[in-house]
């Protein structure tokens, strides 16, 4: 998205007095005024103003979704699901925590502010305490319409957790329903390492049945990969200084030793060798070496 803004601010910018340098129908106007010519004002060349297109109706639907036929059962009021990141198009795809609706055969009707998403049952989850969590473990937090890895803080009526997001690096009380565990199993929507095109890349698991399993790939493209090439992240393991351990960077994971622990164990810095040297990735980017 940076790259993108980057180009377009500077696409703008040298627009800008684009005429007065030369070739713009301002700067002909101009010099035809200086010297003293008339001008006249042909016939107008601008196209018609197309007429704008229709807002989208209905829910959202993932049309290209050939996993499994489950049966859940979610009971409100919100639950775990796969959602676009841009309504109402699949392209791009998050796990978020929203305001479940109802049960329509297959699939689950889900709500955030006016926009509708009909989800197919084996990409959601239903949301309720996890059992068992404590100082340190790893979970997957509901936060700012997304999910983000932390790591839990406290226990209690409410759970205190600390993520990264946006580079700022978060401490808030949360409900228990509102984080998903890590435990280093395959899970709906826990942090995974798939193999494609004969390397290992970071994603975070939709379904967890048949024999191709879908999930987030790098840049939020869903996706289906052979079972056999999904291994779950043990982002539950923390990692010492010196350790060798296979972190994330740019969408595909380098080998090569811890540098430092970062933010008590949000991030580490991994020397990845050449041609990117130390890289920071966070916690659920990072694993024993992979295969």
């Amino acid at each position: 998205m940076r790259t993108f803004s980057t180009f377009l601010a500077m696409s703008l910018l040298s627009c800008v007095g684009c005429d007065s340098l030369g070739g713009g129908p301002h700067a002909a106007a101009s010099a035809s005024a200086a010297s003293g010519a008339a001008t006249v004002p042909g016939p107008s060349t601008a196209a018609p103003t197309a007429a704008p297109a229709p807002a989208p109706t209905g829910p959202a639907k993932w049309s290209a979704f050939t996993g499994p036929a489950v049966t859940v059962s979610l009971a409100g009021p919100k639950a775990w699901a796969l959602v676009p990141v841009a309504w109402p198009d699949f392209a791009t795809a998050k796990i978020a925590r929203l305001d479940w609706v109802e049960a329509r055969g297959n699939q689950q009707l889900f709500r955030f502010m006016s926009q509708e998403t009909l989800v197919p049952n084996a990409a959601t989850a239903p949301s309720k305490p996890p059992a068992g969590l404590a100082p340190g473990a790893p979970v997957v937090v509901a936060a700012n319409v997304t999910s983000v890895p932390g790591r839990v803080v406290s226990v209690g009526p409410k759970l205190q957790v600390r993520y990264r997001f946006a580079g700022n690096v978060e401490q808030p009380e949360v409900a228990p329903e509102d984080v998903l565990p890590i435990t280093g199993k395959l899970a709906f929507g826990v942090p995974v390492a798939y193999r494609e095109g004969g390397s290992w890349h970071p994603g975070q698991l939709v379904t967890t049945s048949g024999d191709a399993l879908w999930l987030i790939g790098f840049g939020g493209l869903p996706k289906a990969i052979p079972a056999a090439d999904v291994v779950p992240i043990d982002a539950q393991k923390r990692h010492a200084k010196g350790a060798k351990v296979s972190a994330a960077y740019a969408g595909k994971y380098y080998t090569g030793p811890v540098v430092d622990v970062l933010d008590d164990g949000l991030a580490y810095k991994v020397d990845v060798g050449f041609p990117f040297g130390e890289v920071d990735a966070v916690f659920s980017d990072v694993s024993s070496p992979l295969p």
